[in-house]
């Protein structure tokens, strides 16, 4: 009799050990997705299955939400990542500016995932394209469209104050002229803030080839979409004390 009545007391418990996320009048099943009878094969080249398995902020989703099993999940985790370093994953957001060579303000386009993550969501020039967020866009499109118009003046500002600027650089040099190391934009975003007073980020500065040597080097900062300024490096001997 007694355990007849622990058994019925287990049973009793069953909504108790149910998932936060499962209805009580469904039963659990932990059956796996991946392992059933003609279930896809994981592979990095299959875009269209991993991205079922990619959160809305760019994560690999858990097993404890899709059921996966845990040979599965780490081919799955190993394929994602492989897909990711080799750019082959895309990821839809809503710009929230015109950007050159990609779309206007409003524009819901596919750029590769690690270009929409660190760059386009980080600076604040779009946003995920989910529902939530092109309805927002939608909303607040003549608020941003104003917003955009006061950073295209304020580039324009500072395009007066930096435009035909050369960019002098004093390094030290082999025989031949070249130098011992290559100037970066970080080094050249440096120069903008302690001679010129401005910061300019190095992802603005586009440099037409590598500053390896003595000379002269054309290159073009980005202050805007509508707003490029065409400025010239230019790299001489240090003199030897």
């Amino acid at each position: 009799m007694k355990r007849d009545k622990k058994r019925k007391g287990k049973k009793s418990n069953y909504k108790n050990r149910l998932s936060l996320f499962q209805r009580p009048d469904i039963r659990f099943n932990r059956s796996c997705p991946l392992s059933v009878k003609n279930a896809p094969s994981i592979d990095y080249k299959n875009i269209k299955l991993l991205r079922k398995y990619i959160s809305d902020t760019g994560k690999i989703l858990p097993s404890r939400i899709t059921s996966v099993c845990q040979n599965k999940q780490r081919k799955l985790s190993s394929a994602i990542k492989k897909a990711k370093i080799l750019g082959l994953v895309w990821m839809e957001v809503i710009l929230l500016e015109k950007i050159k060579n990609l779309g206007n303000t409003g524009e819901v386009v596919n750029v590769k995932d690690g270009y929409g993550r660190n760059f386009l969501l980080k600076t604040g020039k779009a946003l995920r394209a989910d529902k939530k967020n092109i309805e927002f866009v939608k909303r607040k499109k003549d608020e941003i469209n104003k917003k955009n118009i006061e950073q295209k003046k304020y580039a324009k500002k500072i395009f007066e104050k930096i435009r035909d600027k050369n960019l002098t650089f004093k390094k030290e040099t082999k025989e031949n002229g070249d130098l011992f190391a290559s100037i970066k934009p970080k080094e050249i975003s440096k120069y903008f803030i302690e001679n010129l007073e401005e910061t300019i980020h190095p992802s603005q500065i586009d440099l037409k080839k590598e500053i390896n040597k003595i000379g002269q080097f054309s290159l073009s900062v980005n202050l805007h979409p509508e707003v490029v300024a065409k400025l010239h490096v230019l790299v001489e001997k240090k003199e030897a004390k």
